[in-house]
C-alpha cells in the first residue's frame, strides 16, 4: 500500500467496509503526499482518520476526502449552497438546516452498503483522540427530528410526514465537520429525515427500519440473505435499474429572524450506484486539479473542494447523451 500510494497522486477506493480494509491505505496515502477520497458511509471510522492522520496531512499536503458518494456529497455540498442562498437572500447566515429526503423512487441498496450498515450497528466506533476533531464552530445534531412518523413539515407546499433517515448517522457528523472548517455558523442546528407524502408510508419506513436495524445488530445478516431480503456482498441494481432511479432532497435553511429558503437538489439514477460513482470520480478529478496548492488535511467535501466539487457536478452526466446531468439544484 505505501508503494501504492507513492506511485499515484490520487487514489479512489471503492473497497469497504473501510474499518476493515481502508486504515492502512489512508495512512499510507497521509504519509506519501498522495490525496485520496472513497465512499464510505462509516462516520466514526472517518472520524477517526481525521484524529489520526489530519496533521500529517497538513504537513504533507495530502487531501483525504473520506465520505465522497451518496454518503455525504448532496448532504454536505448541498449544506453549502443552502446556506450560502439564505445568506444572499437575507443577509445573514441561517442558524438551523434541515434536510429533508422527499423521494427514493427506485432505489436500492449494494450488498456492499448492507455490509457496513451491519459493522455499524454491531460494533460502533468511536473516535481515539475525540478532542483532535472539535472546532471552536459547533454544531448542534438534531436526532430526534423526525423520530416520530406523526411529525410534519410544509414543503412546496404540500404536507409531508416526517420519518428516520437511515443515512443520517453517516451525514450529520460529516456537515458538523464542514460548519468547524468552514465556519458556517456557530451554534447551528442540523437534522435529517425522511418526508414522505403520508402517513402510512411514514410509519412503514420507521417499522421497517426499527426490524431491520434490530435484525442486523442481533447478527442475523446471513438468515436476511438466505431469504433473499437483502442484496449479497457485491451485488446491487442493474444498470437498468440504475438508470431508472432518482432521489430528491429538499434543504429548508431558516434564520434567527424566522427568514426561510429552500434548496432542492434532486438527482437522476440510482444513489448507491450511479450518484455514488459520479460523486467519487468527481471529487478525485477535483483533488488531482488541486495537486500541488500547499493544501493538506483530512477534510469532508465541501472543505476540500467546495464550488469546485459543484461546478463539476452541477454538468456531471453518466452518458454524454444524457439531456440533464445527474444531479440538479433549485433555490426558493
Amino acid at each position: 500500500l505505501q508503494r501504492l500510494a507513492a506511485s499515484t497522486e490520487v487514489v479512489a477506493s471503492t473497497a469497504g467496509p473501510f474499518r476493515k480494509y481502508g486504515s492502512l491505505l489512508v495512512e499510507a496515502c497521509a504519509q506519501e503526499g498522495t490525496s485520496y477520497a472513497d465512499i464510505t458511509g462509516e462516520s466514526g471510522w472517518t472520524l477517526n482518520m481525521a484524529a489520526q492522520h489530519h496533521e500529517t496531512c497538513v504537513s504533507t499536503g495530502a487531501i483525504i476526502v473520506p465520505q465522497a458518494g451518496f454518503d455525504s456529497v448532496p448532504s454536505d455540498i448541498g449544506t453549502m449552497l443552502a446556506i450560502k442562498h439564505h445568506t444572499a437572500k437575507t443577509g445573514a447566515p441561517p442558524s438551523e438546516i434541515r434536510t429533508y429526503v422527499t423521494s427514493m423512487r427506485g432505489a436500492r441498496f449494494q450488498g456492499g452498503t448492507v455490509d457496513t450498515l451491519a459493522h455499524e450497528l454491531a460494533e460502533p466506533i468511536r473516535p481515539v483522540k475525540p478532542s483532535a476533531v472539535r472546532s471552536a464552530t459547533k454544531t448542534k445534531i438534531d436526532w430526534t427530528h423526525g423520530t416520530k412518523p406523526w411529525q410534519t413539515v410544509q414543503l412546496n407546499g404540500k404536507t409531508r410526514y416526517l420519518s428516520p433517515f437511515i443515512m443520517a448517522g453517516a451525514n450529520c457528523p460529516i456537515v458538523r465537520r464542514s460548519n468547524g472548517l468552514l465556519d458556517y455558523k456557530d451554534g447551528l442546528v442540523y437534522s435529517e429525515a425522511m418526508a414522505l407524502p403520508s402517513l402510512k408510508s411514514a410509519v412503514q419506513n420507521f417499522a421497517v427500519l426499527g426490524i431491520g436495524t434490530s435484525l442486523l445488530k442481533m447478527g442475523m445478516l446471513d438468515f436476511l440473505r438466505k431469504r433473499g431480503m437483502v442484496p449479497a456482498a457485491g451485488a446491487g441494481p442493474t444498470l437498468k435499474q440504475a438508470r431508472r432511479a432518482s432521489y430528491e432532497y429538499v434543504i429548508v435553511a431558516t434564520g434567527d429572524d424566522g427568514s426561510r429558503s429552500e434548496t432542492t437538489w434532486r438527482g437522476n439514477g440510482d444513489p448507491s450506484a450511479i450518484a455514488t460513482t459520479i460523486f467519487l470520480m468527481e471529487t478525485a478529478l477535483g483533488l488531482l486539479a488541486k495537486r500541488g496548492s500547499g493544501e493538506g488535511g483530512v477534510l469532508t467535501p465541501a472543505a476540500a473542494l467546495g464550488d469546485d466539487l459543484w461546478a463539476r457536478l452541477r454538468s456531471a452526466k453518466w452518458e454524454a447523451a444524457d439531456e440533464v446531468p445527474a444531479v440538479t439544484v433549485e433555490h426558493a
